[in-house]
């Protein structure tokens, strides 16, 4: 059986150690994933993230899933894995989890934030000044979704309404680009016009009626 392999982007999560540093964990992607605004900062929509308990080398994994929602860095996932032959996972383990998932937030956006989308898929990241993505992280969890949101909900309902008799999706996917400079695919073309359609800026559909 034939299976595909998916390359991902991954970036280190290093801390200062003596005179050094080590890797405590990393933060990965899908190579194409769309890039969302954060406040003044942009990022994948979606990352996985590993980190390591402090102690012994038998400590658990940390595993987490980081969703943009609506321009809000959100935990959707939090595991604790025993290693095999490793240390069981206790409520020492939960207490850290609770007391450093704020930092946590903080430091995985900081490893993948970026000043500006990719425009093409030979075109570097242009990761964001670190104090940057901080301040863009505690912004975005005061207030309300930057207004960046709001902005790409009108340019979608107003390319869906230029376009609707002539495929609206594939139009939706030309002006938008993922963080390696593609178009975006027709799942996340959709996503987009239901996320405007919820936001007020198109009607509510009719089946077998388009409207705009």
């Amino acid at each position: 059986m034939f299976v595909r392999a998916v390359v991902r982007e991954t970036v280190a999560i290093k801390a200062a150690v003596g005179d050094g540093e080590v890797q405590i964990g990393e933060v990965s992607w899908p190579f194409g994933t769309p890039v969302v605004a954060v406040r003044d900062v942009y990022m994948p929509e979606t990352v996985d993230v590993w980190g390591r308990f402090p102690g012994k080398s038998d400590q658990p994994l940390l595993r987490l899933k980081l969703d943009v929602r609506q321009g809000i860095p959100s935990f959707t996932r939090v595991e604790i894995e025993a290693t095999p032959n490793g240390a069981e996972v206790t409520g020492v383990h939960l207490g850290l989890v609770r007391d450093n998932l704020e930092w946590w937030r903080e430091v995985v956006v900081q490893r993948c934030a970026q000043s500006e989308p990719a425009h093409d898929l030979t075109s570097e990241p242009v990761w964001a000044d670190s104090r940057a993505a901080s301040a863009a992280v505690k912004q975005a969890r005061r207030g309300a979704p930057r207004k960046a949101t709001e902005a790409r909900h009108e340019r979608v309902a107003a390319v869906y309404r230029a376009h609707l008799d002539e495929k609206p999706l594939d139009a939706i996917r030309d002006a938008f680009r993922n963080t390696n400079g593609e178009r975006i695919s027709r799942r996340t073309a959709a996503r987009y016009v239901e996320e405007a359609r919820k936001a007020g800026h198109l009607p509510p559909t009719t089946p077998g009626k388009k409207k705009a």
